[in-house]
């Protein structure tokens, strides 16, 4: 929105190189995979196998403005999930984020990518710790990494594409 609001146009983006569009369709479409699709024992690793994708899509383009901060929320995010099998969830920042009472929280279906915070959980600094009662959320600082990261890249995205110049060029060369 900020974009547009600042004389943005969709039509600038594609004056600009996106690679491996394909890696990032297969990173989300894993991403949603555990949404629609019970995968048990597999979740966690096509959940994982997500994040890589997406690693690799942000490597690919690292040099668009704002794709290292989504690269960083992608490495956040897997770390945790991936030592503790899951996203941990905090029963504190549930009741705080207004989805249910701490009595209740302990039942919540998490689907199969979080569970409630355990004590054995690790790197729970980064977890889903972060309440935003005015969504009924509960994010990570890896989803806020990400999201700022993301609204960055389609900020710049919406400009148009500068052209070097020739002095540029020449000492590139």
């Amino acid at each position: 929105v900020l974009g547009v609001a600042t004389g943005g146009r969709f039509r600038f983006v594609g004056e600009h190189r996106i690679r491996a569009a394909g890696v990032l369709i297969a990173g989300l479409a894993l991403q949603a995979l555990p949404g629609v699709v019970n995968l048990g024992s597999f979740t966690i690793a096509t959940l994982l196998a997500s994040y890589f994708l997406l690693a690799c899509f942000t490597a690919a383009n690292i040099r668009l403005v704002g794709m290292a901060i989504v690269t960083v929320g992608l490495a956040a995010n897997f770390a945790v999930i991936a030592v503790n099998g899951g996203m941990p969830v905090r029963a504190r920042a549930i009741t705080a984020a207004h989805i249910a009472s701490a009595r209740d929280a302990p039942g919540l279906p998490y689907g199969q990518k979080r569970h409630l915070e355990r004590r054995s959980d690790r790197l729970t600094i980064l977890a889903d710790i972060i309440p935003v009662p005015q969504f009924h959320e509960v994010l990570s600082f890896g989803d806020l990494v990400l999201s700022l990261g993301v609204a960055d890249v389609l900020f710049h995205l919406l400009r148009p594409r500068k052209l070097a110049t020739a002095d540029e060029k020449q000492l590139a060369t």
